[in-house]
């Protein structure tokens, strides 16, 4: 039970410090987009684009990998760490050379090239993304103790936004918001370093078959996180080879628009997927409840939401972006539908990993990364920045109609399109209230919530049980409510990660 509780305790806090680290991403990319302006936010945007496919180099799966070694003990821990960080060391700097000879390579103008060299460096140290950085984390992962890589990963999110404010004062452009954020994250990784030292001191002994084990092991994880970043960031790409940084920029400021959304399942996924895994072998009613309950309050959020950024897209984007990113609201429709997917997408990938059936999302995700690159190809010449948001909605819808064809989860893949159709209806209600709301009625949006509710009451969307658990939290008939939790499956599971070493973490 102590486990669990101090498993319960890291995830909390793990929670929390993400929210808060994104809360200040949002903030600063709200502050470069209009500092920087449409051009130059497409140059930025592409530069850390490209770059993360060489992060991912230097990534390649090797941390979680290390971390269900170390998990198993059949290699002394400071020695199999000793062996990963020279492992992510010699792959980052490969990681960082390769991209400054590819980029010397295409026909980019000689000033972005330059920028790209300069940025390269956050492959070595970034909070952004996977870097070399990230292989500190796990003596902290290992330990439950993620509150000081949390509270790090904050103070490096705080200096970013500093030096943005800084390079704005003294106008220094896109190359100092570069600059910001190479120096940023240097004082918490350098920390984070002498932090996790003192729980694991690795121990630097190279073993030639320890390291092949690893890159052997790792390579399935590589190949995975490399086909979802085709399928997530290729368009970009493509875009500014087919188009021009200012199409680059409106596309940009949109994709990050909707990117933001996703915090919402993943805040969610965290919480439940642990159920998940604990009922689907023995439980499959319980199973199918939590994934049915899960997929309709997340579409609850995201239908309704979707509406009213389609309606009222072009106020969204000037009151956010400002007039200038104004043209990003023709795209905003078809990556708002990308996003739908996406969180079907989302919860069913945890189905499938749940049911060790993830061999299938692997399998849609390729399929999806295909048509992705050929759609963008097709697309971009002659829909310019649009055609990448067709194609981005159209590779995601690939993926769900995939999983509706997996005959092992159908069921769920049914039940989750069950669990929609009532927020989908009550999202569609909405549009006559949208239509005659007076013009310049963004205030009034705020008011939506109220004819939503009713119509998902009227449609059956509200439940007694519901209405009960709702009264529990607001203080009333609290030994009335009729939800119990139970952790002893929870702590069986969550023991067995630990303490069998044939079971991976």
């Amino acid at each position: 039970m102590e486990l669990v509780g101090r498993a319960v305790k890291n995830s909390g806090l793990v929670l929390l410090g993400e929210s808060i680290s994104r809360l200040l991403v949002i903030i600063s990319f709200f502050i470069i987009t209009r500092y920087l302006g449409v051009e130059k936010f497409g140059q930025y945007s592409f530069i850390f684009a490209y770059l993360a496919f060489f992060c991912l180099l230097g990534d390649f799966g090797i941390d979680s990998i290390a971390i269900r070694e170390i998990s198993r003990g059949n290699t002394p821990a400071n020695i199999l760490l000793g062996n990963t960080i020279f492992l992510r060391l010699c792959l980052s700097l490969l990681g960082l050379f390769s991209a400054c000879i590819l980029i010397h390579i295409l026909n980019y103008p000689p000033q972005l090239k330059t920028l790209v060299y300069l940025a390269s460096f956050t492959i070595l140290f970034s909070y952004r993304y996977n870097s070399f950085r990230t292989i500190f984390d796990i003596p902290f992962q290992m330990n439950l103790r993620m509150f000081s890589p949390m509270l790090l990963k904050i103070s490096s999110e705080v200096l970013f936004l500093a030096g943005i404010i800084l390079t704005i004062w003294f106008d220094k452009g896109l190359a100092g918001i570069i600059i910001a954020r190479i120096i940023t994250p240097l004082p918490g990784s350098l920390w984070l370093i002498v932090l996790s030292y003192r729980i694991l001191r690795p121990r630097f002994k190279l073993d030639p078959s320890l390291c092949r084990g690893v890159m052997k092991y790792s390579l399935p994880l590589a190949l995975t996180l490399f086909i979802g970043l085709i399928l997530g960031r290729i368009d970009i790409l493509i875009l500014s080879q087919l188009s021009s940084d200012l199409e680059v920029g409106y596309y940009s400021a949109a994709v990050r628009l909707v990117e933001i959304l996703s915090i919402f399942p993943i805040t969610m996924l965290i919480t439940v997927y642990p159920l998940m895994t604990s009922y689907y072998p023995h439980a499959p009613d319980k199973m199918q409840e939590v994934y049915e309950a899960t997929f309709k309050y997340l579409f609850s959020f995201i239908l309704p939401l979707t509406t009213i950024m389609i309606f009222y897209r072009q106020e969204i984007i000037s009151l956010i972006f400002g007039r200038a990113y104004l043209p990003s609201s023709i795209v905003l429709p078809y990556l708002m539908g990308a996003i739908v997917f996406i969180f079907f997408n989302m919860i069913y990938n945890y189905i499938l990993v749940s049911a060790n059936l993830q061999k299938y999302y692997l399998y849609a995700t390729l399929l999806a990364a295909f048509f992705n690159v050929a759609l963008n190809i097709a697309l971009i010449p002659p829909l310019g920045f649009i055609g990448a948001g067709v194609a981005a909605m159209i590779s995601q819808m690939i993926i769900f109609l995939y999983a509706l064809s997996i005959p092992k989860t159908r069921t769920y893949a049914l039940s989750a399109s069950k669990a929609a159709s009532i927020p989908l209806l009550a999202s569609l209600a909405l549009i006559p209230y949208l239509i005659f709301l007076p013009q310049n009625s963004l205030p009034f949006l705020f008011s939506l919530p109220l004819p939503y509710i009713i119509v998902t009451y009227l449609l059956g969307g509200i439940t007694t049980r519901e209405i009960d658990i709702l009264k529990s939290l607001l203080g009333r008939d609290r030994d009335s409510c009729p939800v119990s939790v139970t952790t002893n499956g929870l702590e069986q599971n969550f023991r067995s990660r630990f303490t069998d070493t044939d079971t991976p973490l």
